[in-house]
């Protein structure tokens, strides 16, 4: 069985060993677990003062694995609310500026970050414009068309893994449908797109598809060169957010949605 986000991960230590692991990251995409996985391996490597972080051994590599280390903050919801509130992410912004107790940095987790209503994203963006220089953030997200487009803009992306053992179902229709795009092949788009109307998904999992579409061609975009190419992963990605966006707004149908993304990507791709 191949290891949990293991291409992810493997990226990520090398932006450790150079030193260039960004202050803020959004982790979108794959299960709950996987995204767990990810944001605990991006803090270890954000905590961890080895040249190999995480290293796994250092006692600040310990202490992260039994959950008892002082400088990972974990956000987590009030009792009584049903999402996090403003003051909460206040109370981050204040405590940023504090320094860390044993670590190089403090890091700020905030999971299921969709659950921050703008006014508390916009509270966050604050700190991610100016970060102190000891303080990181990870926020994790089943829905990042939920997160605000400047508090996108802060962070780094980084898609995790559908299942433990690779892309789960959700991911693999989301591949087919990116990768009849890169082929610019109309009929496959529409064969991908028939294919993912046909499984038939629960909301939330055709939801997931959307989602891992979306994320597939932002990471395209950022390693494309191609001027013309760019623009045209660019127009596809919001489509695809799009699409999304009249879902989670419109109770959009998704025999309706598949048929309008075949069309859109069609047209793009040609």
């Amino acid at each position: 069985m191949a290891q949990r986000n293991s291409t992810q991960k493997k990226r990520i230590a090398a932006q450790a060993r150079r030193g260039t692991l960004s202050h803020a990251w959004l982790v979108p995409g794959g299960s709950a677990g996987s995204r767990e996985d990810l944001a605990a391996y991006i803090a270890a490597a954000l905590i961890c003062p080895d040249r190999e972080a995480p290293c796994g051994s250092c006692a600040h590599c310990v202490k992260l694995a039994k959950g008892i280390h002082p400088d990972l903050i974990r956000l987590e919801k009030l009792p009584d609310k049903s999402g996090y509130v403003v003051e909460q992410v206040r109370d981050i912004v204040r405590d940023a500026y504090v320094m860390p107790n044993e670590a190089p940095r403090k890091v700020y987790l905030i999971p299921n970050a969709e659950d921050m209503n703008p006014n508390a994203q916009n509270a966050m963006l604050k700190i991610m414009e100016e970060p102190p220089a000891r303080s990181a953030f990870i926020l994790t997200t089943s829905n990042s068309a939920a997160i605000l487009d400047t508090v996108r803009s802060r962070c780094t992306e980084i898609l995790a893994d559908g299942e433990e053992d690779g892309l789960g179902d959700e991911d693999k229709y989301a591949r087919a449908i990116f990768d009849s795009f890169l082929r610019r092949k109309p009929a496959d788009i529409a064969s991908a797109c028939t294919m993912l109307e046909k499984a038939k998904l629960e909301r939330e999992e055709f939801d997931s598809v959307l989602e891992s579409l979306s994320m597939l061609f932002a990471l395209k975009i950022r390693g494309e060169q191609d001027s013309d190419a760019r623009k045209r992963l660019f127009e596809a990605k919001e489509e695809a957010d799009e699409l999304l966006r009249r879902r989670l707004s419109n109770n959009t149908g998704a025999g309706h949605t598949a048929g309008a993304l075949a069309v859109k990507l069609a047209r793009l791709a040609k």
